[in-house]
C-alpha cells in the first residue's frame, strides 16, 4: 500500500486528527507512541495498515515514517502584508484569529491567556487547540501553543515541542511575506507581534 500524507490540526498522543495533504480529506490517524511528537500544521507520513469509518470520522492506522514542516505545500491563503505608504518600508502583516469578532467581549487567544494566567492549563490550551483547528494561519495560535509548552524551559522534552510550535508559526508569516519581502515590520504594528513573537520564540530559546 501507497503511503499517505497527512497535516495535522490536532495533535494528541496516539491520535492525531489530520487531513489528507492530497485530496484534503478529512482523517484521524491512530498509532502507537511515535518519537517525535507531530505538531498542529506539520505534514507527518504513514505507511497505512487499515482505514475504517466510525459514524462520519474516517480512521487510519500505521506507523508513522516521516514527518516535516513545510507550509507552501499545504497551500493555504496567505494572509495580506500592507504598506500604508508608497515610500515608505513599513508593513504591516494581517492576522486572522478564529472565533473573535465583533460578538464576543474577548478574542480566545487572551482567553486562552488568561486561563493559563489563572493556572487553568487544560482550559487554556483547549482554547488554542479549537483555534488553530479552525484555521492554521494563526500565527498567535501557534506561538502561544508553543510558550505554554515550554513552559519554565527545564525539559527537553517540552523545549523541542514549543520550538516546532515556534517553527510553524514563523514559516506561516515567511509565507505571507513572500522569499522576496525585503520591507520592516516595526513592532508598533500590532499584527506584526504574532510574527515577531515567533521569530523570538524560534530565536531567543
Amino acid at each position: 500500500m501507497q503511503t499517505m500524507e497527512l497535516v495535522s490540526i490536532r495533535s494528541g498522543i496516539n491520535s492525531i486528527t489530520a487531513y489528507r495533504l492530497d485530496t484534503k480529506e478529512r482523517k484521524v490517524w491512530r498509532g502507537e507512541n511515535y518519537n517525535d511528537f507531530i505538531v498542529q500544521g506539520e505534514i507527518f507520513e504513514i505507511q497505512p495498515e487499515k482505514e475504517w469509518v466510525f459514524g462520519n470520522t474516517s480512521f487510519v492506522k500505521g506507523k508513522i515514517v516521516s514527518q516535516r514542516i513545510d507550509i507552501p505545500a499545504l497551500e493555504l491563503e496567505p494572509l495580506p502584508v500592507h504598506r500604508y505608504h508608497s515610500n515608505s518600508k513599513e508593513y504591516e502583516m494581517e492576522q486572522v484569529i478564529p472565533g473573535s469578532g465583533d460578538d464576543r467581549e474577548i478574542d480566545p487567544i487572551v482567553e486562552s491567556v488568561e486561563y493559563k494566567q489563572a493556572g487553568l492549563y487544560d482550559q487554556a490550551w483547549e482554547i488554542l487547540l479549537k483555534t488553530v483547528k479552525e484555521d492554521l494561519r494563526c500565527i498567535d495560535g501557534h506561538v502561544h501553543m508553543g510558550n505554554t509548552t515550554f513552559g519554565d524551559g527545564l525539559h527537553a522534552f517540552y523545549t523541542k515541542i514549543a520550538l516546532k510550535h515556534y517553527t510553524v508559526g514563523v514559516e506561516l508569516g515567511n509565507y505571507f511575506l513572500g522569499e522576496h519581502f525585503s520591507g520592516k515590520l516595526p513592532w508598533w504594528y500590532i499584527d506584526n507581534r504574532p510574527y515577531l513573537r515567533a521569530l523570538h520564540g524560534h530565536t531567543g530559546h
